[in-house]
């Protein structure tokens, strides 16, 4: 891997090409382009960091999931009993799915809840599926009736970083999609038990 040596005043330079390429060709193209680690970013920023609209915040983060920048799978505890969580994009839609498995039943929910989505400094989440999760082969269920919340009005001004932005999703985010499809997993564990489920 090569390493540059960047002098303070090629440092000024540097970091007004990438404001102008994020302008001219889009911040996900222009991140695409030189492929820099969130912290590789904040040095080329440092005690700079660009105000950023809803709109270059979901580019960042879709940017950080699809690099591997932001981990796309995470085992957490969560009221006493273990769960996984898995990320993933569907590219016709541009939305970020999750999938919350409850490792002590086996069983769990998919959701969507894309950040900052169409650019609205908000994150809508909508469960879609119940499934049972036996041996690693998942059997789907449709949930009959339509759930759906929002995070709302996301502060942009809380990132300082881009570093930010990794720990917002880490710490922050991850917290409000469990807080709000844990409940919603065991309405349809319920309903499945009861057979209302198709």
């Amino acid at each position: 891997m090569k390493q540059y040596i960047i002098t303070e005043g090629q440092h000024s330079k540097i970091k007004q090409e990438f404001l102008k390429l994020f302008y001219e060709i889009g911040i996900y193209k222009t991140l695409d382009l030189f492929k820099l680690s969130p912290k590789g970013l904040d040095i080329v920023f440092k005690n700079d960091f660009p105000s950023f609209n809803c709109d270059n915040l979901n580019d960042i983060i879709m940017f950080f999931i699809t690099k591997n920048f932001i981990k796309k799978k995470y085992n957490l505890k969560y009221k006493n009993e273990n769960y996984e969580i898995t990320s993933f994009f569907e590219n016709h839609t541009y939305s970020l799915q999750q999938e919350i498995t409850n490792l002590d039943y086996m069983d769990g929910v998919s959701i969507y809840a894309t950040p900052f989505f169409e650019g609205e400094c908000w994150v809508p989440l909508e469960i879609v599926d119940y499934y049972l999760d036996e041996e690693g082969s998942k059997e789907y269920y449709e949930v009959p009736d339509t759930y759906f919340n929002t995070i709302k009005d996301i502060d942009v001004n809380i990132f300082n970083s881009f570093m930010d932005i990794v720990i917002w999703y880490e710490k922050k985010y991850i917290k409000y999609v469990m807080e709000y499809s844990i409940p919603l997993l065991k309405i349809n564990r319920n309903k499945y038990e009861k057979d209302e489920l198709y």
